[in-house]
């Protein structure tokens, strides 16, 4: 709740992220804390702030943007019930689906992170 930037790094595994992810995710999301029920629906307690989040994530196919995408959309929509709403994401895929093409996939995603990292 301190923080002001979340940065998170993920591989996306059969279609998601790790466990470990969740479970963190689980343990940050807490009512009281960090939004809270009313009758008229959540509170997101961390809105307003200035809160930002940027979710770097990899794929060997080609999912971003996809139905079966259950990664940076799951993250942007959790953040965002926190309150967090600055979410910005940089995805590097299909370097399993072309490998012959994964050193440019890396690379342009890599100039993509330097030029966020510069408003970041």
């Amino acid at each position: 709740m301190a923080a002001d930037k979340y940065v998170f790094v993920t591989p996306m595994y059969n279609l998601g992220f790790l466990a470990g992810l969740k479970m963190y995710i689980d343990s940050v999301c807490v009512v009281g804390k960090t939004f809270v029920y009313t009758a008229t629906g959540p509170v997101r307690l961390l809105k307003d702030q200035g809160r930002k989040c940027l979710h770097i994530h990899s794929s060997g196919g080609f999912h971003f943007g996809k139905k079966e995408d259950h990664s940076v959309p799951y993250l942007k929509s959790i953040m965002g019930f926190m309150g967090i709403e600055d979410f910005e994401a940089i995805v590097v895929e299909g370097v399993d689906a072309i490998p012959d093409r994964a050193e440019t996939f890396k690379v342009a995603a890599a100039e993509r992170a330097r030029k966020v990292a510069i408003q970041f």
